[in-house]
């Protein structure tokens, strides 16, 4: 399985979201049926960086267009290790959600940020 590769770590704040994912109807009498469409519910992490060096910024898009192909493939991203936080440490397997957006805003460092999706 591909590894996400061992770049500066992001900035806070570090995001998560979980999306609700319940299917909703309603009826004519007012009433609301409701059933969860899947049985998973999956996880989105945000990750974000306001100078990452070029370096960096070269292996995550090489990762992001050459490895995983965009969204395409799934690898392994590990949640830096944050006191208190539940998900300190923990390995996911995620793919990237939506597109690579990077600036250069200093010689030699650029910032953006990714969403990550479990899979």
């Amino acid at each position: 399985m591909l590894k996400f590769p061992n770049i500066k770590n992001p900035i806070y704040p570090l995001k998560h979201k979980r999306v609700d994912h319940t299917y909703k109807m309603e009826q004519d009498n007012e009433t609301i049926n409701t059933r969860p469409r899947f049985t998973k519910k999956p996880l989105h992490f945000t990750l974000q960086w306001s100078a990452l060096p070029a370096a960096d910024y070269s292996m995550l898009d090489t990762f992001f267009n050459n490895q995983t192909y965009g969204n395409a493939l799934k690898f392994q991203w590990t949640y830096p290790p944050e006191p208190g936080c539940k998900f300190a440490g923990q390995t996911f397997t995620v793919r990237f959600s939506g597109d690579l957006e990077f600036d250069l805003v200093n010689p030699g460092l650029f910032s953006g940020q990714i969403t990550l999706e479990e899979a």
